[in-house]
């Protein structure tokens, strides 16, 4: 450091005493001086490793903050784009059944024309009908909108109009990765703790330094001397903070403390993570029964839709008769390919929440 001053003073140190042809000089009443201190640790105990090691832990946990943030993204991502996939399929069905009912509607309208059918059953129909219309305005809104917040999630324009890609279903796994950033966050936690402990400890050592003065100033060193001078001082200086040492214990019970604390909060989010993923693997299980039931449901109505084709064919049905068995077929398709889309959605979140899908 440098420093530099200038002062005037009311009086000054000197001695009264006269001697025949010796005169003694009194300091000036203006002094000045300008002077650098230079210091060196020699020995601090350690104190400047720990102090890095905690400025690294704690960058670390300034971005394990950021990357858990990047996975609550992430997380939402999931959802929405399943979302997405899982309407459009719902879209399909509505879609199907709006074709059952237009064509039961032509039907009983020619009916209604030559009065063999009352006018109450086409009118519940057509009721129907303005359901299933208002029903795929409605979705078709929804998906525009979660469209769009895919594309706001993602930045990328085709979430838009794009077709979505069907994704894969990946293998569970259903162990929580260690490395995890919810987890890794109490790990790192963990260690500032361990590292505020150890600078505890490191703080009861004494330091010493060395140190340094160069000056150049009115007086110097000699006070007799009243004028410009340079001067220099240099020497060893050691320090003990005593009192650390009476607060040391109850910093000891504290870190304790937090440390206890840490390890209960890091429990209770792993028990968190494992409720979730109770639900979705139950969720996957029923699935997976239903899928077993939609390819017998698959089966069947391919069969009715033969017999229909056949009867069709014979002239013994009506096109709209026909339709109507063609659509269960298509539905019962889509069905299955709902419930594989939910397993699939499933599995994406059990490894999100297990700590998997953040590099994915």
């Amino acid at each position: 450091s440098l420093s530099g001053q200038a002062t005037y003073q009311s009086e000054t140190s000197g001695l009264n005493l006269d001697f025949p042809g010796i005169t003694i000089p009194r300091l000036s009443k203006d002094q000045y001086r300008i002077q650098a201190d230079i210091s060196q640790v020699l020995y601090d105990g350690g104190l400047t490793s720990i102090l890095k090691q905690i400025k690294l832990s704690s960058s670390l946990s300034d971005k394990n903050i950021i990357d858990q943030e990047i996975e609550a993204i992430q997380f939402q991502s999931i959802n929405v784009y399943f979302s997405i996939i899982e309407l459009e399929l719902r879209q399909k069905m509505v879609s199907l059944k709006a074709e059952d009912i237009h064509s039961s509607i032509d039907k009983m309208t020619a009916g209604v024309d030559n009065g063999v059918i009352l006018k109450s059953t086409l009118q519940s129909l057509q009721a129907e009908q303005i359901l299933l219309t208002q029903q795929q305005l409605e979705i078709k809104t929804i998906i525009a909108a979660q469209r769009e917040i895919l594309y706001q999630l993602s930045d990328n324009q085709k979430a838009l109009t794009f077709e979505l890609p069907y994704p894969k279903t990946p293998e569970i796994n259903n162990t929580i990765n260690s490395k995890s950033y919810s987890i890794q966050q109490f790990d790192i936690q963990n260690q500032n703790l361990i590292l505020k402990d150890k600078l505890d400890n490191i703080s009861l050592r004494p330091r010493l330094l060395a140190f340094g003065q160069l000056g150049y100033g009115k007086p110097g060193l000699n006070f007799l001397q009243n004028e410009f001078a340079p001067y220099y001082i240099v020497g060893l200086k050691a320090q003990w903070d005593l009192s650390k040492f009476y607060n040391n214990k109850s910093n000891k019970q504290l870190i304790l403390v937090q440390r206890h604390k840490l390890e209960t909060k890091r429990e209770a989010v792993v028990k968190s993570i494992q409720l979730k993923n109770t639900q979705l693997l139950k969720d996957v299980e029923k699935l997976n029964v239903y899928l077993s039931q939609d390819d017998e449901m698959i089966s069947i109505r391919n069969q009715i839709k033969e017999t229909a084709n056949v009867q069709l064919e014979n002239g013994t049905i009506t096109s709209a008769e026909y339709l109507i068995k063609l659509n269960d077929s298509n539905t019962a398709q889509l069905n299955k390919d709902l419930h594989q889309l939910l397993i699939t959605k499933a599995t994406y979140l059990i490894n999100h929440n297990n700590g998997w899908n953040s590099n994915n």
